[in-house]
This record gives C-alpha cells, structure tokens and sequence, in this order.
C-alpha cells in the first residue's frame, strides 16, 4: 500500500490526476482499515476544486479511522477553508488529543486564535507549543513574530523574525516584519538593511519596496522614494496603493498636475481611497483650471471618514475658496471643538478662513493655538505669516 499511496502522491504533483485517482483507489482497496488512501483522494479533490467529492473522501477516511489525528485535522481544515472556524477548531482540538505532539495543528489553531479570534496571547501560547515540539518551523517563528508585536513585546518579536529568517531565507516576510519594526522604532538604518535583504530574498514582494519607499520619504529622499515607487509600478500597473504614494511623493516635490493624476490613477483602482480623494481636494484650490476647486473629492473623502479632522478641514478650506464661507466655518468650527481640538490642521483652517473674513481677532487665536499644537506643522509657515499681517498696524 505505502508503493500506491508514494506513486499517488508522485502523481499529483506531477497533476497527472487519472493516475493520482487510480493509484489512491488501489490503495484503498489493498488496505481498507487505512485512512490515507481516502485522505489522498480528499487532496486530489480539493486541487480540483470538486466539493463533493471531497467531503466524500473526508467522510470514507473518518468512517475506516474516526480515531485519526490526520483525518481529524483535514476535517479541520476543509471546515477551515470554508469559513466554518468553530467547527475546525472542535477537529483540530480532537486532533490534538488523539497526538499532542502535532506542531502543524498547533499553529493552526495558534492561526485561528491570532486572526478570527483576535486573541493574541493565546496565539503565542498555540505558537510556542508548536515551537516547543519543532524549533525549526520558520512560519511559526514569524507567527509568534507577528502575535507578539501584537503584544507590544517589539524585541521578542525581533528575535523571531530573526530565527524565521534564518530558517527561511527565501522568505520576504520575516525581513520585511523585521524592518517594520525597527522603522516604528526610530531605527532607519536598521529597517533599511531589512527591507533591502527582504528585496533580494524575493525581488517580486514589491509591499517591502513600498516599505522602502516610505522609509526614503520620510528622510526627506522623495526623488528616490519615488524612483521605488514607480519601480513598483513598472510590475504591479494597478495596485492603487502605489499610484497613491507616487502622488504623495510628487505632492512633496511641488509637481502638482503629475501628482493629481496619480492620485486620478489611484482612484480608478479604488474608488474609496480617502486619502487620494482628500488630497485630489486640496490640491484642486491650488489649480484655476479646476472650477469647483475640488469639491466633490473633499466630500467624498470625508463621506469616507467622517470622523477624521484632516479631511474636515479639507473640506472646509474647499468650501471657503469656492465662495461659501458660511458653509466652511459650519463645517470646521465644531471640528475644532471635537476631534480636531488637538491637530493644528484644523485650527489653521480655522483661523486663515477668520484672516480672510476679516476677523482678526478670532483668526489670530486659532492661528497661535494652531502654532503652539505643532510649530512646525506642514503649514506653519502660512501661519506665522499670517500671524504677522494680522498683528501689523497697517
């Protein structure tokens, strides 16, 4: 029997399914108390994408060995895959108590805990398990990884993104984990040397390109950043993360028609980018050509995050140099007096639309509160100039 289950096997992953199915069913019928034959086929079924026939062959196996830590977790597995996460964890649990030392069905259940429970903790529990019976499993090293960042625990998390790594070397997503928290750190020469190793681990996982991209952005590298960006681009034309950040990039080099259209292009991917739509919006009042100074974009931008200041403030600032100043302050002044009491966006908003309405006195106080929130706020400058004007005795 173990010669047709090997031949079987040998057959699927060559996908020479005819063969696959008659090798299994042979095995079957020399050993019919075995489970693996009926498990084999379950395989071969659910390569083919035929349902029924793989619950059939789960059903066959657990009727010859209901007992059967590999059939049990194969159950949990298809019940897994079909959204069914209580009924998989009732199997995988059964699995574990017919063979405790499963490191496979212990990240599984490490897995479900993690990701559809969100319980982190017992994850790492689940996890260490596995661990405990096989130090060597890399994807469970950068799941532990994963949960205990999670948990707020950055160096342990190191190490085991570390120890993936190593055990994986091909594998992007431990380096790429690695660097994400060495960036979230304050450590950019750290997480560049990560983020580099993951593009030379696996030169196709363009998100630890992007992770570079922002790295180089944020030291103020935007024609390098974008030179990532859009080398990005050059493999993924219609990931709309990656035309937003290039209009993010071109947005702070001052090359504002480039920068709308690739937030444009953003946007054809994914309709609901806020941010893309937000700053299509600001932009917009810096153009002549664009007649309603983008107002539709900073109203479905805040449509999509109602709650968020920056996009308020936006809106109102479109509002105001439309010619509907009423509208604009109803719309910032209770912003900032809620959620944007503390972001010195809105209170800068708040005050140039004051400034322009010729109320001095008002204007001058959100401005300075603007300027004490941050004083180096990407519109501090406008601010303080404004400030200025409004103090001058002409």
């Amino acid at each position: 029997m173990s010669n047709r289950l090997r031949l079987g096997h040998e057959a699927l992953a060559r996908r020479d399914y005819p063969q696959t199915r008659a090798l299994f069913r042979e095995a079957a019928a020399q050993v019919p108390a075995s489970p693996l034959p009926h498990l084999g086929l379950a395989e071969l079924a659910r390569v083919t994408g035929d349902e029924a026939a793989t619950r059939q062959a789960l059903s066959d196996a657990l009727k010859v060995a209901p007992r059967d830590a590999r059939t049990l977790f194969a159950w949990g597995s298809w019940h897994s895959a079909k959204g069914e996460f209580d009924k998989a964890a009732e199997f995988w649990n059964a699995s574990l108590s017919v063979d405790p030392a499963q490191p496979q069905t212990l990240v599984e259940l490490g897995g479900l805990a993690l990701e559809v429970r969100k319980r982190p903790a017992e994850a790492a529990a689940l996890f260490k398990r596995a661990l405990a019976i096989n130090p060597q499993l890399g994807g469970a090293r950068y799941a532990l990884g994963m949960t205990l960042w999670q948990l707020s625990k950055p160096d342990e998390a190191i190490a085991e993104f570390e120890e993936a790594a190593r055990l994986s070397p091909k594998n992007p997503l431990p380096l790429h984990s690695l660097g994400r928290v060495h960036a979230q750190a304050g450590r950019a020469e750290l997480a560049m040397v990560a983020f580099e190793k993951a593009i030379v681990a696996e030169p196709a996982y363009y998100p630890a390109r992007l992770s570079k991209a922002d790295l180089l952005g944020a030291a103020g590298k935007f024609d390098l950043a974008l030179v990532e960006t859009r080398g990005v681009l050059a493999s993924q034309p219609k990931l709309p993360e990656a035309h937003q950040k290039a209009g993010m990039l071109l947005q702070s080099l001052g090359r504002v028609p480039e920068a709308m259209a690739a937030y444009q292009e953003a946007l054809k991917f994914d309709p609901n980018l806020a941010f893309a739509l937000n700053n299509l919006a600001s932009l917009a009042v810096q153009r002549k050509d664009v007649p309603d100074h983008g107002l539709a974009w900073a109203q479905n931008a805040v449509a999509l995050q109602p709650q968020n200041p920056l996009f308020q403030g936006t809106l109102a600032w479109v509002l105001h140099k439309s010619g509907e100043t009423a509208k604009a302050l109803a719309v910032i002044e209770p912003v900032v007096k809620g959620q944007g009491r503390k972001t010195p966006e809105s209170h800068y908003v708040l005050g140039a639309i004051y400034a322009d309405s010729g109320d001095k006195q008002r204007a001058s106080a959100a401005l300075r509160e603007a300027l004490r929130l941050n004083p180096g706020f990407s519109g501090a400058a406008d601010a303080t100039q404004r400030l200025r004007k409004l103090q001058s005795p002409s």
